[in-house]
């Protein structure tokens, strides 16, 4: 029997763990991992299977074969905590065999117990560390995952650093499409982590120096909650974002009912500055007092408005 009780330790304290690969995972290692089930110890597949997921050709010879498992077989997960001078190491596959035509994998106790109820290992994750589809998912999830306050605030240079991008993408503009997008919409569908963020600059100038970004958790009583379900729905196709101005402020001259000036205000401010830097494809949250509004914009295809009263 295992005994993980040592992460104990790091479940109500201040002391992180931070997981890393000794060898990152390539892509068709990631989606090998994720269509594995790790609340069973054992994977049990064919041949065609394994080379349909590996790109091999159905011919591939009991070299390649062996070739493909021993190099993932060889991909440790390192876990380390400076603060407590705490090192662990993992193998996610403890083993293999290949006997003819059928393929068998042992995944590792730590993998294999942290996907079971509540344990020692939960605070690891390993269950999404090695189900994120995309190359960095697993490092922006450990800064996230536990946002106190309900934000964080990433310097450009971390976010850099955490994409190993600290030479290249010159442009925020290609970090947002090419990898943060993308890696939180991982976030969400494998970590059921919801976030929107917030870019902050040197100045007011639509062009000036992006310093960082402050990221929120989209509350999941809204996102999820049946019981909250939105009081306002509108399904349009906008063929500018002038459009989707003029359709949420005459939401605000319904819901509000306010006078000119007051809702013309909302529209002076950052929801104004929000909604004319929508790009295809944007969701984001608006949030005041005693309600939300929340924004799903597609360019080229519908976009959905969906108003929230706060309990």
């Amino acid at each position: 029997m295992n005994d993980f009780s040592i992460f104990k330790k790091f479940t109500h304290t201040d002391n992180s763990l931070f997981i890393e690969f000794s060898k990152k995972l390539n892509k068709k290692e990631r989606d090998f991992f994720n269509i594995v089930d790790f609340k069973l110890p054992k994977l049990v597949i064919t041949k065609d299977f394994l080379c349909k997921i590996f790109d091999l050709k159905n011919e591939s010879n009991f070299e390649d074969l062996q070739n493909v498992l021993t190099r993932l077989s060889n991909k440790e997960i390192i876990i380390t905590s400076k603060d407590l001078n705490f090192y662990y190491k993992i193998k996610p596959i403890s083993s293999f065999f290949i006997f003819n035509e059928t393929i068998g994998i042992n995944f590792s106790p730590e993998i294999y117990c942290s996907c079971q109820t509540k344990n020692d290992l939960e605070i690891l994750n390993l269950n999404k560390i090695l189900k994120f589809k995309e190359k960095y998912s697993y490092r922006l999830f450990q800064h996230l995952k536990n946002i106190k306050n309900e934000c964080l605030y990433i310097e450009i240079e971390t976010l850099r650093s955490i994409f190993e991008i600290e030479n290249s993408y010159d442009r925020f503009f290609d970090i947002e499409k090419n990898l943060l997008k993308p890696t939180l919409k991982d976030l969400e569908t494998v970590a059921n982590l919801n976030l929107t963020y917030d870019k902050v600059k040197n100045g007011t100038n639509k062009n000036s120096k992006i310093l960082g970004l402050t990221f929120k958790k989209i509350d999941s009583n809204i996102s999820s909650n049946k019981d909250n379900e939105p009081i306002y729905r509108s399904t349009k196709l906008f063929k500018n974002l002038f459009e989707l101005h003029t359709e949420i402020l005459d939401i605000f001259k319904k819901f509000k009912e306010e006078e000119s000036y007051n809702y013309g205000y909302y529209f002076n401010s950052k929801l104004l500055i929000k909604i004319y830097n929508l790009k295809n494809n944007d969701t984001f949250l608006y949030e005041e007092k005693n309600m939300t509004i929340k924004i799903h914009y597609q360019k080229y295809d519908l976009s959905t408005i969906e108003i929230f009263l706060k309990k």
